[in-house]
């Protein structure tokens, strides 16, 4: 796919990333609703951590903790009252190269961007597992009611950055590679398995 950097930076972020994002949520999502209990979404959490908490260790050594997404530490949360100490887990090292903001960034787009169906995903795991109203969902659920604001926001942050042509490009090629080895992590290491 040719690079559109004439557009404001999310909407070429949004239409570069359209066929792996569409690949990874297809195949994401069959796993989704193959949860039945407890244990199938243990597994799901588990292989969420293992790529979400050291690419997001990656994308802190470059904009600092302020400005990085912790979205693993809500996995933890999820785990530790699933009764899952979090022992032996893998954890992915085929990750994008993030070296510079303009890549960090491209990878926090799509971190950032997984929590506008998070909603929804977090209401058809409670349904799945019927009789527990107690089901941790906070990776899911990820901002709540805030979750669109801060999008925006995002977007925002990211559309007024003066990045030259060259930065815009490994921005995209961050997100893209993001999502492509996100599935392969998935596919590697399917839920149950982990």
């Amino acid at each position: 796919m040719s690079l559109n950097l004439e557009t404001d930076l999310t909407s070429a972020l949004k239409s570069f990333t359209k066929i792996p994002h569409a690949s990874i949520e297809k195949n994401l999502l069959r796993h989704l609703r193959n949860i039945s209990c407890n244990a199938d979404y243990i597994s799901i959490l588990r292989l969420m951590y293992g790529y979400y908490h050291p690419l997001e260790n990656k994308i802190e050594a470059v904009l600092g903790r302020e400005e990085s997404s912790r979205k693993a530490a809500w996995i933890l949360k999820d785990l530790d009252i699933l009764g899952n100490r979090f022992h032996n887990t893998p954890l992915c090292i085929e990750l994008p190269v993030i070296t510079d903001e303009a890549e960090a960034l491209g990878a926090l787009y799509v971190l950032e961007g997984s929590t506008l169906g998070g909603v929804h995903i977090a209401q058809m795991i409670a349904k799945k597992i019927p009789g527990n109203p107690g089901l941790p969902l906070a990776f899911f659920e990820g901002y709540g009611a805030d979750t669109l604001d801060r999008w925006k926001r995002f977007c925002s942050v990211l559309n007024e950055k003066n990045f030259s042509p060259r930065e815009k490009e490994k921005a995209l090629t961050t997100a893209g590679q993001t999502f492509v080895l996100f599935e392969k992590w998935i596919r590697e290491n399917e839920p149950g398995t982990v």
